[in-house]
């Protein structure tokens, strides 16, 4: 069988299809860093969106035991954290979403990926989807982080800090921020001041949920460290 030669017509084919598809590729990779690059300059909203309000629904008090819910999130997984839980406060179901979508279910948590990359385990929830109940997780609480072979982390809580958004929108927080409780305070807190702040530094748990009123919107977040043997 004849070889195809150097300079064949099929031959210079072959080269424009490859051209073609090295450039569909980067094109593709250039449009994937903006948009990183735009959703890092924002915190995910958990929040009724704007336009396509949720339902308001009252936090069940019904919350299982830790037994119980331990036994409903297993899934033989070691690795992966399934649920957390505060007893007679909340139990979470840990969903994994696309990017930083916030789940839509009830008493259900996604992963913020941002924090997940820098050792931090941000769990983000809508306040009118059981969210609300961490308005409630005061300093000193003890928080269960159950994984999918049914072993359990305990975290006790910092308490929660509260911020006022200047700006946003159904996608997002882009700030600025300022601390919720001071209205004399200026908007000078920065996407970046609150991730630093609260989602990076050293390993530990974190929750992200929404906060408003008739007038203003923002955001509660509550940290948690590794509780001490």
């Amino acid at each position: 069988m004849q070889g195809i030669e150097y300079g064949s017509p099929r031959k210079e084919q072959n080269l424009k299809a490859y051209r073609t598809i090295s450039l569909l590729f980067l094109a593709l990779s250039i449009f994937i860093q903006i948009l990183q690059g735009y959703f890092q300059r924002q915190l995910p909203r958990t929040g009724a969106q704007i336009g396509n309000l949720l339902p308001a629904l009252l936090t069940s008090k019904d919350i299982p035991s830790l037994k119980e819910f331990r036994l409903s999130v297993v899934n033989g997984n070691p690795a992966e954290l399934t649920g957390v839980w505060v007893e007679d406060l909340l139990a979470y179901r840990v969903v994994r979403e696309t990017g930083w979508s916030v789940p839509a279910e009830e008493n259900s948590a996604s992963i913020y990926p941002w924090a997940e990359q820098r050792g931090v385990t941000v769990l983000l929830i809508h306040d009118n989807l059981g969210g609300s109940a961490l308005y409630e997780l005061e300093a000193g609480l003890h928080i269960a982080a159950i994984y999918g072979d049914g072993q359990t982390v305990w975290y006790t809580s910092r308490g929660l800090s509260a911020y006022e958004a200047q700006t946003y929108s159904a996608e997002g927080f882009a700030g600025p921020f300022r601390a919720w409780d001071c209205a004399t305070c200026s908007f000078e807190l920065s996407v970046e001041d609150i991730q630093q702040t609260h989602f990076s530094g050293s390993p530990h748990l974190a929750f992200q949920t929404c906060l408003s009123d008739s007038e203003r919107q923002g955001l509660v977040v509550v940290e948690a460290d590794l509780l001490a043997d």
